[in-house]
């Protein structure tokens, strides 16, 4: 927080300057009128400096938190896939994986590059998962496929978050 403020220092020492030498018995009258100029032209740089690093901070902030949704949103879609791929009354969704597989490596490609794309069909470092009791073993190979795109995104959250 005190950071935020260090960026109107360089514009209260110009103020601070300005202010002696306008004030100083000795200073030519041409001299004043530089320095007056001066100081405005420096206070209005550090006001515009600071409001600039300010927008950019929050745009930065606005646009992680729109990813994270959106990485939140996926996660849901996924589990509701793993709902259904789980029940074996139902026709598995391999369709509906594949689209909300490529939706997501769109997304991550323009949002995050190239590196978070490989890295979601990247298995490696995700613990395996058990096979749960009663389910067909067609779906086995679904099931552990989104178990780990959706621990892919979680970790992609967590990242977005520092």
């Amino acid at each position: 927080m005190l950071l935020d403020y260090v960026g109107i220092i360089p514009g209260a020492a110009a103020l601070a300057i300005g202010l002696v030498t306008l004030v100083s018995k000795d200073t030519p009258k041409w001299n004043k009128i530089i320095v007056a100029i001066l100081t405005v032209v420096a206070i209005g740089a550090t006001g515009a400096s600071q409001w600039w690093t300010n927008t950019k901070s929050a745009e930065e902030r606005a646009e992680k938190t729109a990813i994270r949704e959106q990485l939140g949103e996926f996660e849901n879609q996924g589990n509701r896939l793993i709902a259904i791929t789980l029940n074996n009354d139902l026709p598995l969704p391999q369709e509906d994986a594949d689209k909300w597989g490529k939706e997501i490596q769109t997304f991550l490609a323009t949002k995050l590059g190239r590196s978070y794309v490989i890295r979601f069909y990247n298995d490696s470092g995700i613990p395996l998962q058990g096979t749960p009791l009663g389910i067909q073993m067609n779906r086995m190979g679904l099931l552990q496929w989104l178990h780990y795109r959706i621990a892919r995104l979680d970790q992609f959250a967590s990242e977005v978050s520092r």
